[in-house]
């Protein structure tokens, strides 16, 4: 489908990018940004393994952002929980429409216990394996490139919330 405008009509697990949200949220629910966790390649929690790329040893929340460190972020996602990271996500454009007159365009999601509530009747409950695969991007997580681009914008521009437009030309060229 070469016409398929995947930067806004399609949505993805946004993986590494999605930790910076993570860490967001960490700081603002007063997590200190030393707090270390050691990563050995896996670790065990749940009844099961969670792996990361390489053993990183200890890390803190600048070395684990550098080194895309997973073992900290499904702890730090753990201590924090789903609502605050989504809650700091969406103030960063994450799971929004962004009035672009482009039709089509789809919302992506940043999960929530609410979320899990209305999608699943049968089974309502945010259980507390769902949330490491959240810390990393995946699981629930979708969001269109456009969304990251947003993200990013506004992640350089401190607390300035910027907003995506389109521009046919500047001064007729």
């Amino acid at each position: 489908k070469p016409l398929f405008n995947k930067a806004l009509t399609a949505t993805y697990p946004p993986g590494s990018t999605f930790k910076t949200m993570v860490a967001l949220a960490a700081l603002e629910a007063g997590v200190d940004p030393n707090r270390t966790y050691v990563c050995n390649k896996v670790w065990y929690w749940g009844g099961r393994p969670w792996h990361c790329d390489e053993a990183h040893g200890v890390q803190n929340m600048h070395s684990a952002i550098s080194t895309s460190c997973d073992i900290f972020f499904y702890q730090t996602a753990l201590s924090v929980g789903p609502d605050k990271i989504h809650d700091v996500a969406v103030k960063f454009g994450l799971g929004q429409l962004f009035d672009i007159d482009i039709p089509g365009q789809k919302k992506g999601l940043v999960p929530s216990t609410a979320y899990k509530r209305r999608a699943f009747p049968k089974d309502p409950v945010w259980h507390p394996g769902e949330t490491p695969s959240m810390g990393i991007g995946q699981g629930y997580t979708h969001l269109n490139p456009l969304q990251l681009c947003v993200m990013c914008a506004r992640l350089a521009n401190g607390r300035k919330a910027l907003h995506p437009r389109l521009i046919k030309s500047i001064g007729g060229v």
